[in-house]
């Protein structure tokens, strides 16, 4: 058995470091806000650290939304099969939820720094 070197330690300072800078970049991208869109329009924006209900006008009729304990889901929307319901909810950056037939679409965001880019693909 050897004993803990100059190289051992350069390596470990290496480690450290880079895992504090993508630990940087991750918390850096945390999502923040739920925007609602309807037709590439947006329609409502919201914090996701608030629980709130609310409903936007979809194509065919209301769709309500929910967010709560940092998720967003479609509760109830008048559309005939009901698969953005049963969608569940989303909490990730960049996740999103789709009524189609209302032409609503639901996404999570973070504001900072390149909102097409998480902390992954960095």
């Amino acid at each position: 058995m050897r004993a803990f070197g100059a190289v051992d330690a350069v390596i470990i300072s290496v480690m450290i470091c880079g895992t504090a800078a993508t630990a940087g970049l991750l918390k850096s991208n945390r999502p923040d806000r739920v925007v609602v869109f309807r037709q590439n329009a947006v329609v409502a924006e919201y914090p996701i650290g608030n629980d709130v209900e609310f409903s936007v006008n979809g194509k065919n009729g209301p769709v309500d939304i929910e967010i709560k304990d940092g998720a967003a889901k479609i509760v109830h929307a008048k559309c005939p099969r009901n698969i953005c319901k049963q969608s569940g909810s989303i909490s990730n950056s960049h996740g999103q939820l789709i009524c189609a037939p209302n032409n609503i679409l639901i996404r999570i965001q973070s504001s900072a720094g390149n909102s097409n880019v998480d902390g992954i693909a960095y």
